[in-house]
């Protein structure tokens, strides 16, 4: 009975331990013509130098969004507030916990939907 108990109380405790850290998720860059999606932390703490992904906003209310996969793969998009006027304040949510999709045209490289996740599982 004493054994089952110490038993149980280990179990219980190592239980404890791992909901204590929390869930991470690592969302490598992934690029392919007309889409990228990836997180930042991810894509910064990687262990290769190629991968990144962004999206920047300027004051003239041009956007741009780009991305680079662990392979070399890589996309780019542009669009303005004009445009996709819902695309700003989305930019401006990023954080170091985004996880991020664009997808674009690729016959005029005009970026066509973007997708902004923020989630404490996405933190550095």
């Amino acid at each position: 009975m004493r054994l089952a108990k110490i038993l149980m109380v280990l179990a219980l405790s190592a239980f404890s331990a791992l909901a204590a850290a929390g869930m991470k998720t690592n969302y490598a860059t992934y690029v392919t013509p007309g889409y990228a999606f990836g997180s930042l932390s991810s894509a910064r703490y990687s262990s290769n130098t190629l991968e990144y992904i962004s999206c920047d906003l300027y004051s003239s209310g041009y956007i741009s969004c780009s991305a680079r996969d662990a392979a070399g793969n890589s996309g780019y998009c542009w669009t303005n507030t004009t445009a996709n006027p819902a695309f700003a304040p989305m930019i401006m949510s990023m954080t170091s916990a985004s996880a991020l999709q664009f997808s674009w045209d690729t016959s005029t490289g005009n970026c066509t939907s973007l997708f902004i996740r923020n989630g404490s599982n996405l933190l550095p």
